[in-house]
């Protein structure tokens, strides 16, 4: 029987749709699907565009869409593009493999934002999702910040503070971004990487992804995932000029090889010199010969190069045969391999962090993708410092002081206070310590502290400083006490603190509107005081941070040991593996003192607007002595 045209375009046409449901896409791999389909955003991106892999990001990317490995660790610096290619993998599973996802960020508020700048703009910007997503656009329970439902698959978006954000998932794929910035046991029901773990059990290919930068090496937890992989993988490059293979370094002034560069007479870097010296031959290649030697040489390989990967996403051993690929595999990524970021520029980072512990630990963590190490406790050495660390003043107040500030612990029988000049790049300067004994529940005692919070010191010149402002302890049994000084000599002078409980608050939070005492009652984040003091201790060359004390008797061996006693201990706070600070039971005043003079600087920074970051003249608190002997009379009747 003969079929006419028009019959037989229409059984051609339902055979077709028929067949639709049997039709699957060519595999790709994912640094292939990527530069196909992905698209980078102007809202999360430097440059808007097409997506197109960098030589390193290729072999990362096929190990993330390769089936037989379950999970992938990434310990990587800032800069490498970890955000972007776990947004082209949502992508390529929702899209290509049509897999359930699930990606957790350390809090909601984390969440909240990921999904705003990153996920809405490339769903937008995406043809591919756009095409499989209902509910684009829409006011719908299908495109909420915790869910994308896509025809074929979903996407779950959660905080990872909370244990049940971890419950009732069943997905295919779940990664984990900024691993170090998630609790370690989450409300005592584990760690977030187990967790999150047990949502893939069930899934026929189960893939894991966690990424982090680093913080504390004894904290550190994608550091430990990572050095625990069957195969762990770092960037090789062959060198220019000699062609021999090596895994490409920041390396360091005692080594060998790394970034290396020259110094111009007047002692600043020579820009033109910075180069990476081989680890072989010993000559250097610049930057624009690594580009080109990492897209044609550069590769993943094993420190020992017994396994390495192709540019195929295929794993292979010293005979170039292909084997089979390990269960688990770990990248370790640091800036200096991103041919998109120029070395001069790392330089010039390490220039500006050099004898600066507090800066010195993010270019660990940021620039190098390592852990910053540190003792697991650690304590000052007190007749050290009071033998090293005292120097001679020629006045009161030294040059360069700009501004001074007081510091007041009370203790039942006593109150210490701490005099502090402050100048460029908060450069310390302290220049006094008193002590006034008696006892605390007698107005005779405030009025002496009332008197002592208003004395003046001179500097070269003759001119007389007095404290900006005085922070005052609010805790123990005195706070009503505190707190009528503090009214009296005024709420913008005199400001009581009080330290927060919790780890990692801001030094200041300066409240909004006065307590019903009439004060300002400020919260200090003490740990977060006391890292940055920790570490200003250590700077040894006088500059911005540094912290200078005077031959005196006021600074005496009692003081130093006050300022050392106590210890910086690794403990769990609230399910969170932190360092803090410990005094044993020993006197710590002085610490107390000088925690509550930085607060006191930071105040005079967020509320009177105080630039201690370039020279803006000396700042005269206060009049000097002719009022102040107007003051002694009205104080006299304070109480």
């Amino acid at each position: 029987m003969r079929l006419s045209p028009s019959t037989r375009t229409a059984i051609d046409k339902a055979v077709r749709a028929g067949l639709q449901a049997f039709r699957r896409p060519e595999p790709r791999r994912l640094s292939q699907w990527s530069n196909e389909h992905f698209y980078l955003s102007p809202e999360s991106s430097y440059v808007e565009g097409r997506w197109e892999c960098l030589s390193f990001q290729r072999g990362m990317m096929d190990v993330i869409s390769n089936d037989d490995v379950q999970e992938v660790w990434f310990t990587k610096s800032a800069r490498v593009g970890y955000t972007k290619i776990i947004m082209a993998a949502s992508q390529y599973f929702a899209v290509h493999k049509k897999r359930n996802v699930a990606i957790w960020q350390p809090t909601d508020e984390d969440r909240d934002e990921f999904v705003k700048t990153e996920i809405d703009p490339a769903i937008r910007d995406n043809p591919e999702i756009i095409g499989i997503f209902p509910a684009f656009d829409k006011k719908s329970k299908h495109n909420t910040l915790a869910l994308k439902q896509f025809i074929g698959s979903s996407l779950h978006l959660r905080g990872g503070k909370s244990a049940k954000n971890y419950r009732r998932l069943s997905v295919d794929v779940a990664i984990l971004d900024e691993l170090d910035g998630f609790d370690h046991s989450i409300e005592r029901e584990g760690p977030p990487a187990q967790l999150s773990q047990r949502r893939v059990q069930g899934a026929s290919f189960p893939k894991f992804i966690a990424g982090s930068t680093p913080k504390i090496k004894q904290t550190t937890m994608i550091e430990k995932g990572e050095a625990e992989c069957e195969v762990r993988l770092r960037w090789h490059v062959t060198c220019p000029e000699c062609g021999h293979e090596q895994r490409i370094r920041w390396g360091g002034k005692d080594e060998s090889h790394g970034l290396k560069w020259d110094k111009l007479p007047d002692g600043r870097v020579d820009e033109e010199s910075v180069g990476y010296q081989c680890e072989a031959c010993g000559e250097r290649f610049d930057h624009n010969q690594y580009q080109q030697a990492a897209r044609e040489t550069g590769r993943w390989m094993t420190e020992d190069r017994e396994v390495w990967l192709d540019g195929e996403g295929l794993f292979r051993d010293t005979r170039n045969r292909v084997v089979d690929p390990p269960l688990s595999v770990g990248f370790h990524l640091w800036s200096g391999i991103n041919e998109m970021v120029p070395w001069v520029g790392i330089v010039r980072e390490w220039q500006a962090c050099k004898g600066k512990p507090e800066k010195l630990q993010g270019f660990v963590n940021l620039t190098l993708g390592e852990a910053w190490e540190t003792d697991e406790t650690e304590q000052m050495d007190s007749q050290v410092m009071h033998r090293t660390r005292r120097e001679h003043y020629e006045a009161e107040i030294p040059d360069g002081v700009t501004m001074l500030t007081v510091a007041v612990d009370h203790q039942d029988d006593r109150f210490e206070l701490q005099f502090d000049g402050w100048g460029i790049g908060e450069e310390r300067w302290s220049v006094a310590y008193d002590r006034i004994f008696g006892d605390l529940s007698q107005p005779i005692v405030w009025e002496q502290l009332a008197l002592a919070l208003r004395r003046q010191f001179r500097n070269r010149s003759g001119e007389l400083f007095e404290p900006l402002i005085a922070c005052i302890d609010y805790g123990g049994h005195y706070g009503d006490d505190v707190a009528r000084l503090c009214v009296r000599l005024g709420p913008l002078f005199a400001i009581p603190t009080k330290g927060s409980s919790y780890y990692g608050k801001p030094i200041v939070n300066f409240p909004r509107k006065k307590s019903d005492k009439g004060v300002y009652l400020v919260e200090v984040g003490t740990d977060t005081a006391k890292d940055l003091l920790w570490q200003r201790i250590k700077i040894a060359d006088p500059g911005p941070g540094y912290w200078h004390w005077p031959i005196s008797d006021d600074f005496d061996e009692t003081y130093f040991t006050q300022l050392t006693a106590e210890e910086k201990v690794r403990k769990i706070s609230r399910g969170k593996e932190v360092f803090v600070y410990d005094s044993k039971g020993r006197r710590n005043e002085a610490w107390d003192c000088s925690v509550l003079g930085l607060v006191a600087v930071r105040i005079a920074q967020q509320k009177f607007g105080i630039d201690l970051n370039q020279s803006t003249g000396v700042v005269h608190a206060r009049p000097a002595q002719p009022r102040l002997a107007k003051r002694k009379r009205r104080e006299s009747n304070y109480w």
